[in-house]
């Protein structure tokens, strides 16, 4: 297959992955406002002190499913990015294993050929959001569901948390600004590298 259908092939894939992406982030955010303007209508106490008790679980298991989408579709597409890298530079260019390695690498003090310099630069200084992206959806993948613990703050608020310390509405959207961040970089970087070859 000539590369240049392979690149049409790959970008459209991952075009629609970036899409499928935007739609979960999307649900995430609309599952967590209709639960936050249920909660106080469903909410019930137990004990004596009161203790809230609610039952959420068709609509939790809806909101962790977008969220693990969200997750494994930015993981993809990156990775999918990784095996491209290659092609974008010369013939003898290192293929990397996963974008987690391109990260790697990058963090070292040796700037791999096959990145241009500026992306290198953004990469070490800005990789911060990947690791924890990193390690949130390889817990997912290998250790179970997400667990998510509801949280009523003092205003009545209710929070979702992954794992009692991560405040999961702010981790994807943490997530995705760090990634579209990323691809402006990418974007910039090897269009630079084309026009200059």
């Amino acid at each position: 297959m000539p590369a240049s259908e392979h690149y049409k092939i790959a970008w459209r894939s991952m075009s629609q992955k970036y899409h499928g992406a935007e739609l979960a982030l999307q649900s995430v955010e609309s599952l967590a406002a209709n639960l936050m303007r249920e909660y106080p209508n469903r909410r019930e106490t137990i004990g004596e002190r009161n203790q809230p008790k609610l039952s959420f679980s068709l609509e939790l298991y809806n909101l962790r499913s977008n969220f693990a989408s969200f997750l494994f579709l930015i993981r993809s597409l990156l990775d999918e990015f990784a095996a491209l890298v290659q092609f974008l530079t010369a013939p003898n260019a290192q293929q990397f294993k996963s974008f987690a390695d391109i990260v790697k690498k990058c963090r070292n003090s040796t700037t791999p050929s096959e990145i241009p310099a500026e992306l290198h630069t953004y990469i070490r200084e800005h990789s911060e959001w990947f690791l924890r992206m990193r390690d949130v959806r390889d817990y997912h993948a290998h250790h179970g569901f997400i667990h998510l613990h509801l949280v009523e703050s003092p205003s009545r608020e209710l929070k979702f948390y992954i794992h009692n310390r991560l405040d999961m509405l702010e981790l994807v959207r943490e997530f995705k600004l760090g990634f579209d961040m990323l691809l402006a970089n990418i974007d910039s970087a090897f269009a630079k590298r084309i026009r200059s070859a």
